[in-house]
Parts: C-alpha cells; structure tokens; sequence
C-alpha cells in the first residue's frame, strides 16, 4: 500500500548491505528497496553512478527489478536510469495495469520524461495469466501520456495463438480522451446487403464539437458514405447526421423486378410510385437544434428526411429503424416567463409508404401553430385564472387512404379558467369553471363540399367540474407484519353541454384510451376539434400498503367508475354517416354507466411482482380489457417476464384496412414472455417470444446463448419478426441470425439486436454493453 503522506520530495533507500565510497560507484545489495512518492523499486543489487560534480547521474540494477506504481506492476530484468532526463530501460518486461485489467510483455521498453513509452516486440491483453483467448502482438508500440494516444506498428490479433488480424499501422486511445483516429472497423453480413464493412473516422476538432466520418460497403448495393457531425456550448446543442449511396444496384434490381411484375399495376398508390419514381442514388439526413438563449427563448428544430420510401427497410442501421413512417420536420421559437409563456411553432412529416406495409394516414401539415398561456399570480376571492389562446392553420397536399386531398383551414381557440382551490393536509377541494370558444375557417375537401358542408364554424362551450379528495391513513397488522395502510377517496363532478360538431374536421384529434386516468380528465378526446359533452361523477378509491420497518410499498390499488347522468351524443364521426366509427367509443354512449377501471400491484417479496390494469364492463358483465406482468428478478441476475394483454377491440384499424370492430377478429389477445437466465457464471439464455393467441402466430421470437469470461465474450442467436401486411401482400416475416464477439479492453466484432430486444424487460443490464461499435 502506498502512504498518502509520504513526503512529495524525499527518496528512502533500504538495503542489506551499502557500499558508499566518496567517489566512484556506490553499491547496494540484497533486499534493495527504493520508496518515493508513488512508486516503489526492489531488486537485488543496484549500482549508483556519480558524475564529476560527484552528483548521482545514473542507476544500474543487474538482474530482476519489480516496479510497483498506484495502477501498475512492473517486472524486468537488467534496468538503466538515467537520472538527468529521467530515461529507463527495461529488458524482459512483464507489466500488469490494474485499472484496465490488463497485462502483457515486451523485450525492452523505454521511456523518458516528458516523452512517449516505447515497448519493443509486446503484447497485449486483458485475459487471465492462465487464459490465452486472445492478444494484441506489435512490432513496436508508442504510448504517448501526454497527447492520450498509443501507436503500434505491425500488429497482429491472436485468438488462442491463432494471427486472425494484421494492421501494419494501428492507432488507439489509452485513456477516456477524445482523439481524432481511425475507430474500430466493422464487417457483417446481412440479407440483401451482402457483406458489409466499415471503417468508420472520429475527428476530434475542439473539446465542444467533433465529427465521425462513415464510409462503408456492402457488396449487393455499393459504397455508402456517411457522417456524423456534433456541436455543443452554453447556449446551443446540435447533431447533423447523413449517408449517400450512389447508385444502390440492389434497389435497382429490385426497382427492375416490380416494374415488369403484374402486380404493380397501381401507380395511384403510393407504395408502388414509392419504388418506381425513387432514384437509385440513396441517402437519409437527420438534423436536431436545441437552443438555451437564457432564462426566457428557447428554440427547437428537427428536420429528417430520406430518399425515397423504402431506405429505412433497406438500409437501417438500427433493427427498429425499419419501422419509422413519420420523419419529423419541425421549427419551434419558445418564450417564458414567470406569469406567462408563448409558442411558435411550423410541422411537418415526410410519410414513408414501404412497398411491403399497409397504407399509412398521412398527418396534417401545421403551418403554423402560435400559443400563448397566461398564469397570473393575482388572487382574488382565493380564486386563481388563467388562459390558453390557439391559432393553429392546417394544410394538406393528398391523403392516399382518402383518395383526396381531405379539408384544410385555420383553427383559433380561447380556453380561459377560473379556479378556487381549497387545501388542507386531510384533502382537497378544487371547483373550476372554463369557457372554450373555436373558431373554424375551413377550405373543404371535394367530398365535404358535396354534402355542402359549413366552412365557416364555430363552437363556443363552457365546462363546470368540482374535484375533492380526502387521505385517511391508520397502522394495522398482515402476516405478523405492521403496515400503514392509505385509503384516498376521490369525487370528480363534471358538466360540459352538448353542440353538435360532426362538421368539424378532425386536424389533430382522437380518442383517448379509457383507463383510470381518464376518469378525472375534462374531457375523453384528446386535441381539440371535439369537446366532449358531459353531465357525470367520477368516483374512485385507492389504497396502499407500507410496510413500516422497511418503507416498501407492498400493495397498491385504486378502482373507479364514472356515473352518467345524460347520454353522450359527440362522437369522432358521425355514427349515421359510418356506422362503424361508433364502435371507436370506449363503450355504449348511452349507457348509465362507465366500465370499472382499476390498476393494481403487488409485491411478493423483494424480487418478485406482478401488475394489473383492467376495464370489466358491467352491462354486458365482462371484462373487455386487461393487462397482466410478472416479474422476477432476484440477485443472481435470473429475470423471468410475463405479460398477457387482452382488448377485446384492440385491433380498431377499422374498414376498410382492417376488421370490422366487434368482431372476433378485432380482438387483441397477445403474450410476451422474457427470460434472462444465468445458467452459470459464464453461460446465460437469453429469449423474448410476442405471440398472438388470437390469430394464432408469433409476432416476434428471439433466442440467444451468452458466454463471457474476464477479458472475453460471445453471443449468438436468431431472431424472426413479422414485417407487416397489405392488400399486395400479406404477413411477411423476415429472420436474422447474429453473432457478437468482443474482446473486452479492445472492441466488438460483429452486430446484435439483443439491447434493443430485451433492454425493455425492466432490471436487465447489457453486459456487453459498449462492445459494439
């Protein structure tokens, strides 16, 4: 151990026998010990030369010398110090570093003040000194403390004494500072790509920005070049990303193939113009801006974009890439202050229509959306106001699924609210009143102006609510267990008239899904271009249990139930019109009552729990929604997920895509099972199957086997996912097998979708996180 008071600028020397001449050589023998501050010398003999002033200039240790630093040891053989420009060499050197758990050895090393380590003929890795999995062989290598960079020179990979790599010139990081260099390359295989490789470039350009250079090849389509490029300081952060492929050829055998098939005989769907006008040079760009100017601006930009419809499926680099439809194309200025803040915002999304997928609804342009939300502080009568102003314009080019461009206009909205809270420690008491005033200027679709439909609108309603809750809690008794238990009764009265608004186009707004925390909400659309009528009272209670020695929270329930008082008649659509939007309501808009919406958890012990959230519905008297989750995870890293969803119109895709609602097929019965199981300290089973019940077929399955050591690991597996179905063609799966190698201290070989695949089972760690590149 090394002493943290040791003096800074003393040397003690310890030996069994000293010879001290005045002049000439002094000699110390048996048992020599050398101490200073951070660094402690043994050997058996050491020669100490003096210059003419009489001055010690150089040391001489024949035979075995052992060098212990704080994160380093050290063992050679026939050492020389120059002590006027601090150079030693060693010959015969084995070296272990603690921090990077590595070790290796070289025939000679070198090294001086102020300048770069050079080892001669050395190796290195970070396996046991029993284990030979794997290290690096340099002809020469070049530590450089100073810069934060090593150089090696004719370097060679062994696995198990096996050369599988040689780089005559290799230059790497031995410490976590940036440096511009070459990163690890990566090669891969994968279908219709073919062989892939990339040698990807970091400049480090200054300590707040930097870029990475992407060139990479696969062998079915080309060579693809991209970059990466990231800015940051006090007041902005911003990230630019882009690839280019020049003439993909695999897209365009493709392009090729569906233009000669007779089954592309659309050119009115978009999914099949999608591959015949799209270009065979190929290239996506991703550009995000958050601006910080101080307390009060700030900004938001997001432009993302790809070539044509299809990029992503044929060249994400990421598994779930492949699944994007909506690029995001946004500029955003915010301004707040303490009683009020203010929006400007304009949107947009490129919509991808893959050749493979069904047709995707294409949103609404926003061009612009301006908000202001004034929040005073006055107080009067122990009342508190507060209002929101809208002015939102929608715009829209041609919605495939309508076969139209469907209605477009401008939308302005007043929203002001009075509240008179009451609070005490025992409950609340908080009565509202809210006015919404919307004001349409619509340029109808041809459709709308068909069935001469208003494009002058407006909508003026108030709202009433009154919530009130009350918190009791007592101390009881469970298994021999004391306990706090909470009861929290909650009433929510709330009064909305009815107008009719089936005119209204629906911009921005749908329905939010009915569970508990819709009970308290104002009203059951989200967006605005529906308000809900409403004259009803919610009513829910919850309770929970704490276990009092431990804090733990070991039970939590709450159930509630909304009572109506008239019939709900605002819907989505209007029902006479399409008949089966009604079944896009949560249930009957006539019944008196809501479905019971509850949620629950409960923890067996410190490992194991389970979750429910469901909907029973009294007049049918079944339960048409819930969700179940077990979940065990105990200290030896074992994980074993269950989760079982049912919905009994889950799939509400609705006619003409989908199946009719409230039919047998409508119904979303699914499992998702997930194991992370240790089979010992190496070995580890990894799996994640999603399985439709209804339909009977997976959804998705993935199984994987682990292994990993000290300085090494590897995982395989398979994985097979469904890609989608349409009209041209239906379910269509694709497989994928992978294998990741990594050689911990040095980098990854290979890819692996399994972070992305089980990361979301709560409680599991990536141990080969970071080994990719």
């Amino acid at each position: 151990m090394f002493d943290p008071d040791f003096p800074v600028d003393e040397t003690l020397i310890n030996a069994n026998e000293v010879f001290l001449p005045a002049t000439g050589v002094s000699i110390l023998t048996g048992d020599v010990e050398v101490n200073e501050i951070n660094r402690r010398l043994f050997a058996e003999k050491v020669y100490i030369y003096r210059d003419d002033a009489g001055d010690v200039s150089s040391l001489n240790i024949p035979g075995t010398v052992l060098i212990e630093e704080p994160d380093a040891r050290i063992h050679g053989e026939n050492a020389s110090i120059i002590l006027d420009g601090q150079e030693t060499t060693l010959n015969e050197v084995n070296y272990r570093y603690y921090a990077q758990h590595a070790r290796g050895t070289a025939q000679k090393v070198e090294y001086a003040q102020d300048e770069p380590i050079l080892l001669y003929h050395a190796n290195y890795t970070t396996c046991s000194p029993d284990s030979r999995v794997w290290q690096l062989e340099g002809e020469r290598v070049s530590l450089n403390q100073e810069t934060g960079r090593g150089e090696a020179y004719h370097t060679v990979l062994k696995i198990q004494d096996l050369p599988v790599f040689y780089s005559p010139y290799l230059n790497f990081p031995i410490d976590d500072r940036r440096q511009s260099g070459f990163l690890m390359p990566e090669f891969g295989s994968q279908t219709g790509n073919g062989f892939i490789m990339a040698t990807p470039y970091y400049f480090n350009l200054a300590p707040n920005y930097d870029a990475t250079f992407y060139p990479r090849y696969l062998s079915e389509r080309g060579l693809q070049l991209g970059g990466d490029v990231r800015y940051l300081d006090e007041y902005h952060q911003t990230q630019l990303y882009g690839t280019y492929l020049n003439h993909d050829r695999g897209f365009a055998a493709f392009q090729a193939e569906q233009l000669s098939s007779p089954s592309f005989s659309n050119p009115e769907d978009p999914r099949q113009s999608g591959v015949n006008d799209a270009s065979v040079d190929r290239w996506d760009l991703a550009f995000s801006h958050i601006g910080q100017y101080d307390t009060h601006w700030s900004t938001h930009l997001d432009y993302n974009r790809a070539s044509d419809d299809n990029y992503f499926n044929d060249l994400a680099t990421d598994l779930y890439n492949r699944d994007q439809r909506e690029l995001l194309q946004r500029a955003q200025v915010n301004y707040s202050d303490l009683n009020y803040s203010a929006t400007a915002m304009v949107q947009n999304y490129q919509i991808l229509q893959p050749f493979d997928n069904d047709l995707y609804t294409v949103p609404y342009q926003i061009l612009p959306h301006l908000e202001l939300d004034l929040m005073p502080e006055t107080e009067f009568w122990n009342s508190y106001g507060a209002m929101n102003a809208q002015f939102t314009y929608f715009d829209h080019v041609f919605d495939p699924l309508l076969n139209e461009r469907p209605t477009i206009g401008a939308r302005s909205h007043l929203d002001p609210i009075i509240q008179m809270p009451l609070r005490r420690t025992y409950g609340y008491l908080l009565p509202a009143a809210e006015f919404r005033y919307t004001q349409y200027d619509l340029s109808l679709s041809p459709s709308d102006a068909a069935l001469d439909a208003d494009s002058q609108i407006n909508r003026a309603l108030p709202t009433f609510y009154v919530d009130g809750g009350l918190m009791f809690d007592r101390s009881t008794h469970f298994m021999d267990k004391a306990y706090t238990q909470t009861l929290e009764p909650r009433l929510f009265y709330l009064y909305t008239p009815y107008t009719n608004q089936d005119e209204i186009p629906l911009f921005d707004t749908n329905l939010y899904d009915f569970n508990t925390d819709q009970l308290f909400r104002t009203n059951r659309f989200n967006g605005l271009d529906r308000i809900a009528d409403a004259n009803q009272l919610s009513a829910a209670i919850s309770t929970r249990f704490y276990e009092e020695e431990t804090g733990i929270e070991r039970f939590e329930a709450t159930l509630g139930q909304i009572l109506y008082f008239e019939d709900r008649d605002v819907n989505l659509c209007d029902i006479e019109l399409e008949p089966y939007c009604a079944s896009f309501e949560n249930f009957g808009n006539d019944s008196l009552t809501s479905p019971l919406v509850g949620t629950l958890l409960y923890r067996f012990t410190r490992d194991w729990y389970t979750t429910m959230d469901g909907r029973y519905d009294p007049t049918p008297a079944e339960t048409d929604r819930y969700h179940l989750l077990f979940h065990y995870e105990p200290p030896s890293e074992l994980i074993l997920h269950f989760g079982f969803i049912y919905d009994e119109s889950g799939n509400n895709i609705g006619p003409p895509v989908g199946p009719e609602p409230g039919t047998e097929d409508a119904k979303l019965l699914q499992t998702d099972t997930g194991v992370i199981w240790p089979i010992n300290p190496n070995w580890s089973v990894l799996g994640r199957w999603y399985y439709d019940i209804q339909n009977q077929f997976t959804v998705e399955a993935f199984g994987g086997l682990e292994y990993e050591s000290c300085c090494w690991g590897v995982r395989a597996g398979a994985r097979r996912y469904l890609l989608g179905s349409n009209e041209v063609v239906d379910r269509q799966y694709d497989s994928q097998l992978f294998l990741q190698f990594i050689l911990k201290g040095l980098a990854g070989i290979g890819s692996s979708p399994v972070a992305l695949l089980v990361d979301d089972i709560p409680g599991y760690n990536d141990r080969f996180e970071g080994g990719n590149f």
